[in-house]
């Protein structure tokens, strides 16, 4: 295991289809665990209600690619452990979902935060699989600004 590994990621213009914030994308040589994750809105206050849903992904779409943070590093190393797994933020062309395999869902005030954490041994396992992954996605039909996630997995 390399570590724990930390992303957060957004979609800059919510609409009222599903748009990718962020991802998680595994590789052949390692299956990744998400373990916590948490989501907000960034936007103006206002009453509206955000729909936000994380599926799992067969084929990465068209986002920016972010560099994930190691939390933590072995005593003595200054460098920090880098990632076998590759994260991107505000998708412009979404990946491809496996079609109902939805791991979460949810409503959520836009004035309000969520924060998920698994139990010990209820973590969400992407298969060691090269380009299979995990995508979080936002929708909501009165809210438009920025929309923030912020996940936490081991390698």
């Amino acid at each position: 295991m390399s570590g724990p590994f930390a992303q957060i990621a957004n979609q800059a213009t919510t609409a009222a289809s599903n748009k990718t914030a962020g991802s998680l994308i595994g590789a052949a040589t390692v299956a990744p665990k998400l373990y916590d994750f948490s989501v907000s809105a960034s936007g103006s206050p206002a009453d509206n209600v955000i729909i936000y849903t994380l599926q799992r992904s067969t084929v990465d779409g068209t986002g920016t690619t972010v560099t994930p943070t190691s939390i933590s590093q072995s005593p003595g190393i200054v460098t920090p452990i880098a990632a076998l797994c590759t994260t991107k933020s505000n998708y412009t062309a979404e990946p491809t979902y496996t079609a109902g395999v939805v791991i979460w869902s949810q409503g959520i005030n836009q004035r309000s935060a969520f924060r998920w954490v698994a139990v010990p041994g209820g973590e969400v396992v992407i298969p060691a699989i090269a380009a299979a992954g995990l995508g979080f996605q936002v929708k909501s039909a009165g809210y438009a600004g920025q929309c923030d996630v912020s996940y936490h997995w081991l390698e």
